[in-house]
């Protein structure tokens, strides 16, 4: 049966060591090899939901990668997310504003590929992840003024996640760049408003009022609230471990 298995061990060209020694490494056959457990983890659920074998190696002793420590946030263009949330992005708007901003320093084929499997992408993530995926409507791209640009943007993130889903492997994920006494799962939306607190704080007051309730809230009842990239990483662990579990192997 395929296998989605998590491993914190690397076998390295030169030594054929583990690391950290002292663990031992098996010669292992797997249709597909991911190396790194950041959104590396994406193609592993989808390799997996084709029916291939995987394997992911990971060299330090968390899953996440700098995805864990990341603000999480997903430019998604002419996606189900923008259009679930009530946005118009055509796909030929994309592919214009990347044709003007990346030009000739990466193969147009690449960019065409992106966008042309990005909507399925996002499908599969929904069918394998926890994940709720939500458009952070307002954040720009970073060159609204180019051709194809959108001052609405195509950001995307990852609503706050419960992270005690990972049960026993929730000391597997890696820590977030900054780690606070009070939870207050801010997403990069949210912040826009607590940096217009003095401005506007009638939108301001209120997201700060709803985290810290679902931050100190979720403690109450045995949740783990996190956003940005924690929550991103979270979710994609959840999925492997998921798909892990129903095909006979868990991480370890």
């Amino acid at each position: 049966m395929p296998v989605v298995a998590l491993s914190s061990a690397v076998v390295t060209a030169t030594s054929h060591k583990s690391i950290p020694a002292g663990l031992t490494v098996a010669a292992t056959e797997v249709d597909l090899l991911v190396v790194g457990s950041g959104t590396g983890l994406a193609a592993a659920l989808a390799a997996h939901e084709q029916g291939l074998s995987v394997l992911v190696v990971e060299k330090s002793s968390y899953v996440g990668g700098s995805t864990a420590r990341s603000g999480g946030a997903l430019w998604l263009p002419a996606s189900p997310v923008i259009e679930d949330c009530g946005g118009n992005d055509p796909v030929s708007r994309a592919h214009t504003y990347l044709e003007s901003v990346v030009g000739n320093s990466a193969p147009p084929e690449r960019s065409a590929a992106y966008l042309d499997n990005l909507p399925a992408t996002v499908e599969m993530l929904r069918r394998t992840t926890p994940m709720k995926l939500f458009w952070a409507k307002e954040y720009s791209d970073y060159h609204p003024e180019a051709p194809g640009g959108s001052a609405a943007g195509r950001t995307c993130e990852c609503r706050p996640l419960n992270t005690s889903i990972l049960g026993e492997y929730l000391p597997d994920l890696r820590p977030g760049v900054m780690e606070v006494s009070i939870p207050m799962p801010t997403t990069g939306a949210d912040y826009r408003w607590l940096n217009l607190m003095s401005r506007v704080p009638r939108k301001g007051l209120p997201t700060i009022i709803k985290r810290l309730a679902q931050g100190i809230g979720g403690l109450a009842l045995g949740r783990r609230y996190a956003a940005g990239g924690q929550a991103l990483a979270a979710g994609l662990f959840a999925g492997v471990i998921r798909a892990g579990s129903r095909s006979g192997s868990t991480p370890h």
